[in-house]
């Protein structure tokens, strides 16, 4: 579920629930969140300039080694721009976190998730892939004849 924070305004609040409806995780972004997508392991939103992704559960065992460690809590929350290359070794902060200034000439306009990774889609037509769960950069990009769509959270 996803919910703007009345109390706070330009913050909104991601509720993770189990199959029975009872709330088990939640987030907090100051990220407008346009366009939602879920599988298996993470939730990303989109606003029209930034890509917020939240691994949620561990595709991996439980035994890890103190650098891995690191590297999965690094990948459990960021963000990035639509322009810039994702850092997988950034933490998202929403106190922290500051959208872009100008306007985009191109804005995100859907996105997709599966097992492996996601796909988000921009007003040109162009359809970037990133795998999951450690994003380093856009791994595939695609060019449309028409706009992707994909049903607004607004």
């Amino acid at each position: 579920m996803v919910s703007e924070i009345e109390e706070s305004k330009g913050e909104y609040i991601l509720i993770l629930s189990n199959a029975v409806g009872c709330p088990v995780d939640s987030k907090t972004i100051n990220i407008n969140p346009k366009y939602v997508a879920m599988n298996t392991t993470h939730v990303i939103v989109c606003s029209d300039d930034t890509v917020y992704y939240w691994q949620y559960r561990s595709q991996y065992s439980q035994s890890v080694s103190l650098e891995s460690e690191k590297k999965r809590r690094a990948g459990k929350e960021s963000a990035f721009h639509i322009e810039e290359i994702p850092n997988p070794n950034t933490i998202y902060d929403r106190t922290k976190w500051k959208s872009m200034d100008s306007g985009i000439q191109d804005p995100i306009c859907s996105v997709a998730a599966g097992k492996e990774g996601f796909i988000v889609g921009r007003g040109s037509g162009q359809i970037y892939q990133y795998t999951l769960p450690y994003i380093q950069r856009n791994e595939n990009k695609f060019v449309l004849k028409c706009k992707p769509q994909t049903l607004s959270l607004n």
